[in-house]
Formats: structure tokens, C-alpha cells, sequence
């Protein structure tokens, strides 16, 4: 709300604050209200900025001392007894664990290693960060955790769902430094078929943060690698076995566009630290490197060939696999732990009625499409080509996702077994594999 006047709670005409609503009682044109923080002058962009977030009711208040005392001290460290507890893999042989991340990521959730067993034999390993080891159940943090219910990223700041105590520090995976994880390990073959699946707390000690450009740059090298790089390439021919078979099964790989930013700094700020104002904005370009990390979450999250990728793809391929394949066997475990409280997400099965439009206007370019199904579906959208344009394709599956329902979390006990199918997936049991940083 924009002040109108002089206050005795200490704003002036012309600033933004946030109100709490009394009363309205109905002789009254406007309701009475009492200013909770005055947000700053109307206009600005510290002020305008903050506004959005109370309206989305987006928290960036600090976090009050009774959190602040449920976090370790300053001189904390991982005690023998808790590493004896664990998987210890910081100097287990042939494990070398790195990230990948956008430039200057603080909050570093996730890494992995692969590990050749024996020639055509592989390990791979997804490392999460062990951010239950620090919040406890019906803490004060817990309860803050809970209520605010999600890290915001916004273009110039953040809004934290966890002291950057633990989000920045202790739960994120810098190179060369200690931490507790949780990891899922699997045991693959050349053609990328699973032969094993181990779980366990970890301590791991990450050897390395790449940037995606780095990861990429790797990727395309040729010749004889060093190891790393030998690990990553292998890990894009594992990725694009993995995303071909999921393919095969009716997978939809649909298209989004993301925004960046080009920021320059302005003297104007806030307690949070300085502001900054966009100059000018382009579309994100997608690198292979982001798809293999994505890949492998999702097999950890489900456990269930094709043709490999083209290098300019693998960044983007490697952390897709990544993801699917963690989360898809994280899913299945905790659905067989707690059968009636597991927490999974499942996305339904496409509506035909819903791409009535599309399909008129696709029909009328010649190109029947399906959409009763995943399976129809992804067959529509891949015949969906036009000569001489590049980017038809691309805009048919922009669209289509618009069309789509969003998936959901559900509780296993919830829902019957037969409705669990994340049909954008097509795996059958799907969940998130993640640290909540």
C-alpha cells in the first residue's frame, strides 16, 4: 500500500508499506489498518521489489534468535563417531566428486562421481546434501523451514528457507571441505542397464565445483582426457542410452524457455545489499551438461538404447539423466518403506480436449495430431516438423505444455498404486531426490 499521509508510526506520504487489515466496518469507505514495516519510497527499485514479494507472501525477514540457536557453532565439525555411522567416501578409490553449477553457485545441493568398476562396468554416484542432519524434527528451525516452505531465487536476491548457515555453508558441497550426504549409488553396464542400487549416508569430500561452461568445454574435448573429463564423457554416453530408453517408452520432452538478465548495479539498496536494474535480457542457452545432471536425478528418484547425443547436447543431457535416475529409485524404496506415507509426484495422462486448438491449427498445415495419450502424444509432437523453419518444432512443444496439467506430490496411502504413473516420465513410481537448501 502507498502512504497518503503523515503517520504516527513513522512513514511518510509517498512510501510503500505493508499493512495489516483491522476492521471495515460498513460506514466506512476504506478498512482501518496497522503498518507492520514501512518498505521504503514508491518507485524505487528496493522498495517496488519488496512490495511483489509481501503480495506473493514471500519472506525475507531475518531469521529470529530462537533459529539462529538450533544451528551448530562456529567451530563445528563432523565428530569420528558421526563419520563411523557412515558411508565414508572422501578418499575411496577411483571416487572422484565434483558439481556442476551455474558461475559463483553458493548453495551447491548436489554432486556426483563415476567410478569404472571393471572394464564396461561403472559407478555412478548422486550425492545430496544431509540437511536432515541439522534440522531436527518440531525444532524451532523446523517449524520456520516449514512455514516458509521454499528457497525463492529472484534476479538480484534471494529469500532463504533455511539460515545461510547451513544453505551456503555446512549442507552445500564446496570442494574440498567435509560434508554429510545422502548418496545413491549404481552399478551400470556400457548400454547403461542397471545392475545394482546402493543407498547411504555419506561423507563425501566434493574435488571439484565446475562451472557449465567448464563441464561443456570438457565434454567436446578430444583425444586421450584426463580423468574428469574421461568420467564426464562417459557419464553423456550413459545419459543418452538413458533418455532413449525413456523415450522409447513414451517420455514427452516438451520445451520452456528461460530468461536471463543483464544487470547493472544502481547506488540504491537495502539491508539486504545493493540493487541492481536489468539492461537487457536474452533467452538462456541450454548446454548438455544440464540434462545429464537431470537424467541421473531422475533414475535415483524411479530404478527401471538408443542413439547417443551430439556433443553440443551431452551438458544438458548429463544432468537430466542424473536426476531421473536418482529420483526414480529413491521413489520406489521409500514407497516400499512407507507404503501409506511415502511422499511421490505424479503427473497425469494428457487430455485430448484440452489441445482442441493446437491440433485445429496443426490439422490445417497438414499435420494430423494425437493427443489421447503420452505415447500419441510424444509421437505428435516429434512429426511435427516443418521445412525451412528451424524453430516450428520448438514452438508445437512451447505450446503444448500449456496444454498439460501440471504434476502434483501426492502420499502413497492416498492414492491408488494404478494412478502413480508420471506419464511426462513414463516411469511408473517418481519422486524428488533432493536437499531442501
Amino acid at each position: 500500500h502507498q502512504s497518503s499521509g503523515h503517520q504516527s508510526s513513522g512513514h511518510r506520504s509517498g512510501q510503500l508499506v505493508a499493512a495489516k487489515v483491522g476492521s471495515w466496518e460498513v460506514e466506512q469507505t476504506h478498512p482501518s489498518a496497522t503498518v507492520v514495516r514501512v518498505l521504503g519510497e514508491a518507485g524505487t527499485a528496493a522498495a517496488e521489489s519488496e512490495a511483489l514479494l509481501v503480495e506473493s507472501d514471500v519472506r525475507l525477514e531475518p531469521f529470529s534468535d530462537e533459529v539462529e540457536a538450533c544451528l551448530p557453532p562456529a567451530d563445528w565439525s563432523i565428530s569420528a563417531r558421526e563419520i563411523a555411522r557412515r558411508l565414508d567416501l572422501r578418499d575411496a578409490a577411483g571416487v572422484d566428486i565434483f558439481s556442476i553449477d551455474p558461475p559463483g553457485c553458493v548453495d551447491i545441493d548436489d554432486a556426483l562421481h563415476l567410478r569404472t568398476l571393471s572394464p564396461g562396468v561403472f559407478e555412478v554416484g548422486v550425492h545430496i546434501a544431509d540437511a536432515s542432519h541439522f534440522i531436527r524434527p518440531g525444532s524451532a528451525l523446523d517449524r520456520e523451514a516449514a512455514s516458509r516452505g521454499e528457497t525463492f531465487y529472484l534476479v538480484n536476491t534471494r529469500a532463504n528457507m533455511i539460515p545461510p548457515r547451513l544453505s551456503e555453508d555446512l549442507c552445500s558441497l564446496h570442494p574440498h571441505v567435509d560434508r554429510l550426504a545422502f548418496s545413491a549409488l549404481f552399478t551400470m553396464d556400457e548400454r547403461a542397464n542397471l545392475l545394482s542400487t546402493t543407498f547411504a549416508k555419506s561423507v563425501i569430500r566434493s574435488a571439484g565445483a565446475l562451472s557449465y561452461a567448464d563441464a561443456q568445454e570438457r565434454l567436446e574435448r578430444e583425444g586421450c582426457p584426463e580423468p574428469r573429463t574421461a568420467a564426464l564423457q562417459t557419464l553423456g554416453r550413459l545419459a543418452g542410452l538413458l533418455k532413449g530408453r525413456r523415450a522409447a517408452n513414451g517420455a514427452l520432452f516438451l520445451a520452456s524457455s528461460e530468461v536471463k538478465f543483464e544487470l547493472a548495479p544502481i547506488e540504491e539498496g537495502d539491508a539486504s545489499g545493493p540493487m541492481s536494474l536489468p539492461t537487457g535480457m536474452a533467452l538462456r542457452k541450454q548446454q548438455a551438461a544440464h540434462s545429464l545432471i537431470e537424467e541421473f536425478m531422475v533414475l535415483c528418484s524411479c530404478t527401471h538404447p538408443a542413439v547417443a547425443p551430439a556433443p553440443a547436447l551431452l551438458l544438458t543431457l548429463i544432468g537430466a539423466c542424473l536426476q531421473v535416475l536418482a529420483n526414480c529409485a529413491v521413489a520406489r524404496r521409500v514407497a516400499e518403506a512407507w507404503p501409506e506415507a511415502a511422499l511421490l509426484r505424479l503427473h497425469p495422462q494428457p487430455e485430448e480436449s484440452k489441445f482442441g486448438a493446437l491440433a485445429r491449427a496443426l490439422e490445417q498445415q497438414g499435420m494430423p495430431f494425437r493427443a489421447s495419450g503420452a505415447h500419441e502424444l510424444a509421437a505428435s509432437l516429434s512429426a511435427c516438423k516443418k521445412q525451412g523453419d528451424p524453430h516450428f518444432n520448438h514452438l508445437v512443444r512451447l505450446i503444448s505444455t500449456r496444454c498439460i496439467a501440471p504434476a502434483k506430490y501426492f502420499r502413497s496411502g492416498a492414492v491408488p498404486r494404478e494412478q502413480w504413473l508420471h506419464s511426462g516420465l513414463a516411469e511408473p513410481t517418481y519422486t524428488h531426490f533432493t536437499s531442501p537448501i
